[in-house]
């Protein structure tokens, strides 16, 4: 397999959160062919089926896993969503001008996982080619729905990480510089995504208005309330309303209101914390008036903060032997729910490391001209290679 092509070959058909469906049968029609492999897919993938069934794709059981050889096992994940962005036109943006656009519009490929997935593909080519790379323990490749957003790691079962003893996360791009590949990313942001609503009473705002109960006003005594108790610089936490919605009519005293809040933070005590609060203004407020409120989380993952130096430097010096170029621990300074399998690994006893590909990027993540220069594919994809060697021999 090609990985610049299998790259653009994904390009095209870019999905998101859970809906990764031609994406993922792409996926597992690559993984079919690996005979070595045992291929994961479906309500089985959820821990929900004891068998994988291309039926449940549709149903949004999305994403893959495959396994070579036996426990323990060295594991690899690789995000395969894409983002909800109309992709430049311009004849200057490179995947317009080579064909290799998104099928799909206003969907886009706006964060590498294009790339994430090519990469993936050809660790598992080569383990299933060169099954003396893992004799007499395992890998495991995941491919896993739903990053943006955070929600699809929180879905996949203890199972994937169990008996895992060393794990590889990485990424393309987010400031690293062109030529260098970043050992032991940090600062990764803990993030808990909510919807909280409050419920109040409808009533006639000009006739009688004061049998009803609004839940606008509830809500702007919670905004004000959090914004003290919350936001801090010195602890590095921040609160975001990033979507409000809400009434019927103008005549109307607003029974109901939504707001979308994202809260970070590096610290996960911290971000726990922040949670608290909200739960419990949002019910006290609430109560006050004689409303009622919810606090859903939609999405989240945890914080993290790399602290193994002897590892880092470890790999990063093994790398620069053969000729890589490196930086230690570049600031990740964003949420992945890629901390979730770092931190059952590491809970577990074992070893697990993030890497960040660098990247001269034609536009930044998320924009409708992002883009990456693909013949760096194999560079990545040998960079992870030799990490994986190298955390074995350790």
């Amino acid at each position: 397999m090609d990985i610049k092509e299998l790259r653009r070959e994904f390009h095209k058909i870019p999905e998101t959160g859970f809906k990764e469906y031609k994406t993922t049968r792409k996926i597992i029609s690559y993984l079919k062919n690996f005979e070595n492999g045992k291929l994961i897919f479906g309500k089985r993938l959820y821990d929900k089926s004891e068998v994988s069934s291309d039926a449940d794709i549709d149903e949004g059981y999305t994403g893959a896993l495959i396994e070579f050889g036996h426990a323990p096992f060295f594991m690899f994940r690789s995000d395969i969503d894409a983002l909800p962005v109309l992709e430049s036109t311009s004849d200057e943006h490179v995947p317009k001008n080579l064909g290799f656009r998104s099928e799909i519009d206003g969907n886009m490929h706006a964060c590498g996982h294009d790339g994430h997935i090519s990469i993936a593909l050809k660790l598992a080519e080569k383990f299933n080619e060169e099954p003396n790379l893992y004799s007499g323990r395992g890998v495991r490749i995941l491919f896993q729905p739903a990053e943006e957003g955070v929600q699809g790691a929180a879905k996949i079962p203890e199972f994937v990480t169990k008996d895992v003893d060393n794990m590889i996360g990485y990424h393309i791009g987010l400031g690293e510089p062109e030529g260098f590949i970043g050992v032991g990313s940090t600062n990764f942001l803990g993030v808990k995504k909510l919807l909280v609503k409050f419920f109040g009473k409808a009533a006639h705002a000009a006739n009688n208005p004061e049998n009803g109960i609004s839940a606008l006003n509830m809500a702007l005594a919670f905004i004000n309330l959090n914004r003290t108790l919350i936001e801090d610089s010195k602890k590095k936490r921040v609160m975001n309303i990033g979507m409000i919605h809400g009434g019927n009519a103008l005549n109307i005293i607003m029974d109901e209101i939504t707001l979308g809040i994202d809260l970070r933070a590096i610290d996960n005590d911290v971000l726990d914390e922040m949670y608290e609060t909200i739960l419990k203004t949002s019910r006290n407020i609430s109560e006050a008036v004689g409303g009622s409120s919810t606090v859903e989380i939609i999405g989240e993952a945890r914080g993290y903060v790399e602290e193994d130096g002897e590892l880092t430097e470890k790999l990063s010096k093994n790398l620069r032997d053969a000729g890589f170029k490196t930086t230690l621990n570049p600031n990740f300074g964003a949420s992945e729910d890629v901390t979730k399998y770092i931190l059952d690994v590491k809970e577990n006893g074992g070893n697990a490391i993030h890497l960040l590909f660098g990247a001269d990027l034609a536009g930044s993540h998320h924009s409708s001209t992002f883009d990456f220069d693909d013949e760096n594919l194999e560079k990545y994809f040998n960079a992870t290679l030799l990490t994986y060697e190298s955390m074995l021999k350790n």
